[in-house]
């Protein structure tokens, strides 16, 4: 399936976010390719956006899944007594740094890759 112009021009911003991590240079540059100042600065912001709350989704499903992992092995330790040594520091690990990428989730480039490249 042939891509459009505006999926193009989409995806040379999304590219020229991760390389230059300056939006007003990538507003700049887009000018410069012959886009309006205003329709490439919606177009900047718009991929920043998109990708900020990509990332944002993947940490939460990082939290979900530790914080699952938590649970239910928590809950085993419970109600058994039986330790998951290396698991349940794991999952607090993995809960923690899924909060952290949460707060800290950066709109320049995508830190997990989609993986069809259609």
């Amino acid at each position: 399936m042939a891509m459009t112009d505006a999926e193009r021009v989409y995806i040379s911003t999304r590219e020229l976010l991760g390389r230059e991590k300056n939006k007003e240079k990538v507003v700049r540059i887009l000018m410069s390719r012959g886009a309006n100042a205003v329709s490439a600065s919606e177009m900047v912001d718009t991929v920043f956006g998109d990708i900020q709350s990509h990332n944002r989704r993947a940490s939460i499903g990082k939290i979900i899944m530790s914080g699952l992992g938590l649970l239910v092995f928590g809950g085993i330790f419970i109600f058994t007594g039986h330790l998951f040594f290396i698991i349940l520091p794991l999952a607090g690990v993995g809960f923690l740094w899924g909060i952290i990428t949460f707060l800290t989730a950066s709109g320049y480039e995508l830190v997990v890759e989609d993986a069809s490249d259609d």
